[in-house]
């Protein structure tokens, strides 16, 4: 399968002037591959870029229909033959089976090329799984954009765009790719890379301003519900009693059991601080803090494209805990990536600090 899209994103790679990737690690296809393209800088190159973003938007989503199909019908790719390893390993017939069938308990970054198990749930229990302490609340602005436990799979090409608009170094220990570790997460893979390539609305609703926002939060704060031990309820423009004004609704909602855990206030424009102050504006007083329901509570802000998270705390007091974040720019896009991964296992620790059921993310069925 992951073969077979493989030899999809090739041709159209070809069709945009990108060429073929070996099979290399990550960090490897990084370190030697040399772009003829021009660099982003020249509007020629910019025109170029955008493209190009415009034909990986949608041939993430073919690709990705395109395998979840053939998984369907059974049908699987043709090796590879440029790969020496995968050959050689075919040709040990019944043992090749034997060390495929053992391989299938690694972690997902140590998988050699061309196994292809779907690990959906080994993926999301080691990229969400709640950290062990809560952290303090000063300490929040690191913690969030800390590099994950799990690599997050995608495509080969996907990878290259990024880099040519960021360079190496924010892509640093957060992605492997499909063609080294296999297509074993494609829900998790399809998601994060419609996230990271959306387009952002100029103008419009609200509702059109956060479009942009709505896939990243359907990337991972959706993907991470799915995989929860705990019922957790995601909302928009809801009632929500357990920390919120009865007449009042938080535009975005995240609960656990019922409880409020992280929580978004969505403006079309206007500054993003001031808009901010309605986190704790619509808030029951004594909701967090030491004697409340949870240590503190992480929300944020939106003006347009523009994000800033806020940690909540004591009696409806607030506290920044990033930088605002502008989503027309692919830098913070990988930034608010990495945010909302770690509010996820920031608000299981939360959770788990005061309850006796705890929030995990189990690795099997």
């Amino acid at each position: 399968m992951a073969d077979v899209a493989s030899a999809v994103i090739a041709r159209a790679g070809a069709a945009i002037g990108l060429s073929p990737p070996g099979r290399k690690s990550a960090t490897s296809a990084r370190t030697r591959r040399k772009s003829s393209r021009p660099r982003a800088g020249s509007s020629a190159s910019q025109e170029s870029a955008g493209r190009q973003l415009d034909i990986m938007r949608s041939l993430v989503e073919r690709v990705d229909a395109l395998t979840h199909r053939f998984s369907q019908l059974g049908v699987s790719g043709k090796a590879d033959s440029a790969s020496t390893h995968t050959s050689s390993t075919v040709a040990d017939g019944a043992s090749a089976a034997t060390k495929e069938q053992a391989e299938v308990t690694e972690a997902p970054a140590q998988r050699r090329p061309g196994t292809v198990p779907i690990l959906e749930k080994e993926v999301c229990a080691g990229l969400f799984a709640p950290l062990k302490a809560v952290p303090d609340r000063r300490d929040l602005a690191n913690v969030l954009l800390q590099r994950p436990a799990v690599r997050i799979p995608i495509h080969t090409y996907t990878y290259q765009l990024l880099e040519d608009q960021v360079g190496k170094e924010p892509l640093e220990g957060l992605f492997d790719l499909v063609e080294d570790v296999g297509y074993i997460s494609p829900r998790l893979t399809s998601r994060i890379e419609a996230a990271l390539f959306s387009k952002v609305a100029t103008d419009g609703t609200e509702a059109m301003q956060q479009a942009v926002l709505d896939t990243f939060l359907s990337a991972i704060i959706e993907t991470a519900t799915e995989h929860m031990s705990l019922d957790a309820r995601i909302d928009r423009n809801a009632h929500e009693g357990s920390m919120t004004k009865g007449t009042c609704r938080p535009d975005y909602l995240l609960a656990i059991s019922d409880l409020l855990v992280f929580k978004g206030e969505e403006k079309r424009k206007g500054v993003v601080t001031t808009i901010a102050k309605e986190l704790t504006d619509k808030m029951i007083p004594g909701s967090v803090g030491k004697n409340g329901k949870l240590d503190y509570l992480i929300g944020y802000a939106t003006a347009g494209s523009r994000i800033l998270f806020e940690c909540i705390y004591g009696d409806r007091m607030m506290s920044m805990c990033s930088d605002t974040l502008n989503l027309a720019q692919t830098k913070d896009r990988i930034k608010l990536l990495l945010i909302l991964i770690n509010v996820v296992r920031v608000a299981g620790a939360l959770y788990n600090d005061r309850h006796d059921r705890k929030v995990e993310f189990a690795a099997t069925a």
